[in-house]
């Protein structure tokens, strides 16, 4: 039973941080100014564009053909 609950658990978290990406690669802002990096003037060091967030968001959920 134990088990199962951190499957679940895990499950969720990975589909939770895979609508994330999808969110930022159709572009939403929610959350972006958090999650990437700025130089000691605000500047971003990385500008990540809608396939570099899908592919994070695939590789998230981990497809795998049976």
């Amino acid at each position: 039973m134990f088990t199962i609950l951190i499957a679940l658990l895990l499950f969720l978290i990975f589909i939770f941080l895979s609508s994330l990406h999808f969110y930022w690669g159709l572009g939403g802002k929610w959350g972006a100014t958090a999650v990437v990096p700025t130089k000691e003037n605000s500047e971003k060091v990385m500008n990540p564009k809608m396939l570099e967030c899908f592919v994070v968001a695939f590789a998230l959920l981990g497809y795998h053909s049976p």
